[in-house]
């Protein structure tokens, strides 16, 4: 995730793993009272300007 994302990957067909994947981790969200709704709400965001329902972005490095 990055706020200067130049690069989306749609992940809708992997994100209940990810939700998994955090969960598992309990101090990344400890109590949090919603996470699924938190990492969805970031997905959403991040898919909609490329018309994608869940998305992750990145930042590409390019080697110098």
């Amino acid at each position: 995730m990055s706020d200067h994302a130049d690069h989306v990957v749609d992940i809708a067909s992997t994100f209940a793993r990810k939700v998994q994947a955090v969960r598992a981790h309990d101090t990344q969200f400890g109590n949090h009272p919603d996470v699924e709704g938190f990492l969805r709400g970031l997905a959403v965001g991040a898919g909609a300007p490329f018309n994608m329902p869940l998305a992750e972005g990145f930042k590409r490095l390019t080697p110098s």
